[in-house]
């Protein structure tokens, strides 16, 4: 028996930006089934059986104790979906790309996208390597959190000898070098499937405070070719890529984002509902691969 027209979305927790997206999709026809992995356990067989294609969305905080087994489960079911070719949005590897700072550098390094100097934290012999200011991050994607940027040596193993307990059994420390830039800021090429959205990105100078984002009308070609790389290497159909540009002009790529996380306030910033584009572009994709099938 053919299965119907079902997409299915796994989320983490029920966020406005993944209410909208299946407000949207429902809005427009298509049958959608929400899982909350964060309230309950989804199973293989109710998407298997059930859909025809998957929407991944589940973020990837590892640090936070209540996400790390979310992690874990999404990525042991992405895994079967990988291997029994199911269709997901973005790809299962993608999201594992997502998860793993070291597996991102080292797939970007072969697509000749520069990254900052990086390598893994083992002992005080690692800061040899790379010159100082550095900053040390965790492995996984954890929004900023226990990283820390440093001029010394002695601060350097001091922050890490203090917080490596906090990390889980399979994370790890990264040592990286920072970029000094001109100003405090991120650009972030966001994909929408068919075309990109480029954001100029101010962090906020105080705590509790949001960061300020505005859309960039004009930038040069090499930022756009270096955001294509990064989704070309690591399968990003829908998310971004953060990219900032040094003080001798060169860019380099600081980080992806396979899961974007909107907030209904974005769409002042970009003049449209992001999820709209999502809901458009997946619309296009899930309808193609029905045809195929």
């Amino acid at each position: 028996m053919a299965k119907r027209p079902f997409i299915a979305i796994i989320t983490g927790n029920i966020s406005w930006c993944n209410n909208e997206l299946y407000r949207i999709l429902t809005a427009r026809g298509i049958e959608v089934q929400l899982f909350d992995l964060f309230n309950k356990r989804v199973r293989f067989y109710d998407i298997y059986h059930n859909s025809n294609f998957l929407i991944n969305r589940v973020f990837p905080n590892e640090l936070i104790p209540e996400y790390y087994s979310l992690v874990k489960e999404i990525s042991s079911l992405l895994d079967i979906f990988h291997q029994l070719n199911f269709d997901v949005m973005n790809p299962p590897s993608s999201y594992f790309f997502d998860i793993s700072k070291i597996r991102t550098f080292l797939q970007l390094m072969k697509f000749k996208v520069p990254v900052p100097r990086f390598r893994i934290f083992e002992n005080e012999d690692s800061f040899s390597d790379i010159a100082f200011p550095i900053i040390i991050k965790p492995n996984c994607s954890g929004k900023g959190y226990l990283s820390y940027i440093t001029e010394n040596k002695k601060d350097a193993l001091h922050f890490v000898e203090n917080n490596i307990n906090k990390l889980q059994a399979d994370n790890f420390f990264i040592i990286q070098e920072f970029v000094q830039t001109e100003e405090p800021k991120i650009i972030r090429v966001e994909n929408f499937g068919d075309f990109i959205s480029i954001l100029n990105i101010t962090p906020p100078f105080e705590k509790e405070k949001d960061s300020s984002a505005a859309v960039l009308k004009e930038y040069p070609n090499e930022l756009t070719e270096i955001a294509q790389r990064t989704f070309n290497a690591t399968n990003i159909s829908l998310g971004s890529v953060d990219i900032i540009q040094g003080k001798d002009g060169q860019f380099f790529v600081l980080d992806i984002n396979a899961t974007s996380r909107f907030e209904q306030k974005d769409s002042a910033v970009f003049n449209f509902n992001p999820l709209e584009m999502y809901a458009d572009y997946i619309i296009k994709f899930f309808q193609s691969k029905l045809k195929n099938k």
